[in-house]
Protein backbone atom coordinates (compact mmCIF):
# COMPACT_ATOMS: atom_id res chain seq x y z
CA UNK A 1 0.00 0.00 0.00
CA UNK A 2 2.78 2.38 0.94
CA UNK A 3 4.63 1.50 -2.24
CA UNK A 4 1.54 2.20 -4.37
CA UNK A 5 0.99 5.42 -2.48
CA UNK A 6 4.62 6.46 -3.15
CA UNK A 7 4.26 5.52 -6.80
CA UNK A 8 1.01 7.51 -7.03
CA UNK A 9 2.68 10.51 -5.41
CA UNK A 10 5.64 10.24 -7.82
CA UNK A 11 3.23 10.15 -10.78
CA UNK A 12 1.39 13.16 -9.38
CA UNK A 13 4.73 14.95 -8.91
CA UNK A 14 5.73 14.12 -12.49
CA UNK A 15 2.40 15.44 -13.78
CA UNK A 16 2.75 18.59 -11.61
CA UNK A 17 6.31 19.17 -12.88
CA UNK A 18 5.11 18.72 -16.46
CA UNK A 19 2.29 21.20 -15.91
CA UNK A 20 4.73 23.60 -14.26
CA UNK A 21 7.01 23.41 -17.33
CA UNK A 22 4.00 24.00 -19.61
CA UNK A 23 2.89 26.95 -17.46
CA UNK A 24 6.39 28.50 -17.61
CA UNK A 25 6.40 28.07 -21.39
CA UNK A 26 2.97 29.69 -21.63
CA UNK A 27 4.10 32.48 -19.31
CA UNK A 28 7.15 33.08 -21.53
CA UNK A 29 4.95 33.23 -24.64
CA UNK A 30 2.55 35.64 -22.91
CA UNK A 31 5.46 37.88 -21.86
CA UNK A 32 6.74 37.86 -25.46
CA UNK A 33 3.28 38.76 -26.76
CA UNK A 34 2.98 41.51 -24.14
CA UNK A 35 6.37 42.89 -25.19
CA UNK A 36 5.28 42.82 -28.83
CA UNK A 37 2.05 44.60 -27.87
CA UNK A 38 4.05 47.30 -26.04
CA UNK A 39 6.32 47.76 -29.07
CA UNK A 40 3.34 47.98 -31.45
CA UNK A 41 1.63 50.41 -29.10
CA UNK A 42 4.74 52.60 -28.98
CA UNK A 43 4.96 52.52 -32.80
CA UNK A 44 1.27 53.44 -33.11
CA UNK A 45 1.86 56.32 -30.69
CA UNK A 46 4.79 57.60 -32.79
CA UNK A 47 2.67 57.33 -35.95
CA UNK A 48 -0.17 59.23 -34.26
CA UNK A 49 2.25 61.96 -33.19
CA UNK A 50 3.54 62.26 -36.77
CA UNK A 51 -0.03 62.47 -38.11
CA UNK A 52 -0.87 65.18 -35.60
CA UNK A 53 2.27 67.09 -36.59
CA UNK A 54 1.36 66.70 -40.28
CA UNK A 55 -2.16 68.02 -39.73
CA UNK A 56 -0.76 70.87 -37.64
CA UNK A 57 1.61 71.77 -40.49
CA UNK A 58 -1.26 71.51 -43.00
CA UNK A 59 -3.35 73.84 -40.83
CA UNK A 60 -0.40 76.23 -40.58
CA UNK A 61 -0.09 76.20 -44.38
CA UNK A 62 -3.78 77.04 -44.78
CA UNK A 63 -3.47 79.81 -42.19
CA UNK A 64 -0.38 81.12 -43.97
CA UNK A 65 -2.22 81.17 -47.31
CA UNK A 66 -5.09 83.12 -45.71
CA UNK A 67 -2.63 85.56 -44.16
CA UNK A 68 -0.86 86.00 -47.49
CA UNK A 69 -4.20 86.67 -49.19
CA UNK A 70 -5.09 89.18 -46.47
CA UNK A 71 -1.67 90.80 -46.87
CA UNK A 72 -2.17 91.12 -50.63
CA UNK A 73 -5.59 92.65 -50.08
CA UNK A 74 -4.21 95.11 -47.54
CA UNK A 75 -1.35 96.02 -49.87
CA UNK A 76 -3.86 96.71 -52.66
CA UNK A 77 -5.91 98.90 -50.29
CA UNK A 78 -2.75 100.72 -49.19
CA UNK A 79 -1.73 101.33 -52.81
CA UNK A 80 -5.22 102.60 -53.66
CA UNK A 81 -5.18 104.90 -50.62
CA UNK A 82 -1.76 106.21 -51.68
CA UNK A 83 -3.01 106.92 -55.22
CA UNK A 84 -6.11 108.62 -53.81
CA UNK A 85 -3.87 110.69 -51.54
CA UNK A 86 -1.75 111.75 -54.52
CA UNK A 87 -4.88 112.75 -56.46
CA UNK A 88 -6.15 114.72 -53.46
CA UNK A 89 -2.77 116.42 -53.10
CA UNK A 90 -2.82 117.37 -56.79
CA UNK A 91 -6.39 118.67 -56.45
CA UNK A 92 -5.35 120.80 -53.47
CA UNK A 93 -2.42 122.24 -55.47
CA UNK A 94 -4.79 123.10 -58.31
CA UNK A 95 -7.20 124.68 -55.84
CA UNK A 96 -4.34 126.71 -54.34
CA UNK A 97 -3.27 127.87 -57.83
CA UNK A 98 -6.86 128.78 -58.68
CA UNK A 99 -7.14 130.67 -55.40
CA UNK A 100 -3.91 132.58 -56.18
CA UNK A 101 -5.15 133.38 -59.66
CA UNK A 102 -8.45 134.70 -58.31
CA UNK A 103 -6.62 136.68 -55.64
CA UNK A 104 -4.28 138.18 -58.27
CA UNK A 105 -7.22 139.05 -60.51
CA UNK A 106 -9.01 140.77 -57.63
CA UNK A 107 -5.89 142.82 -56.88
CA UNK A 108 -5.58 143.87 -60.51
CA UNK A 109 -9.22 144.88 -60.67
CA UNK A 110 -8.91 146.91 -57.51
Amino acid sequence: VVQRRCQSLEESLTIAESQHVKARGMNTRLEERLQLFHEQNAENYRIAEMEIAKYTIDCDKVTLKHLQADESSLEAERDEAFRSGQKLEESLRELARDSETISDQEKQEA
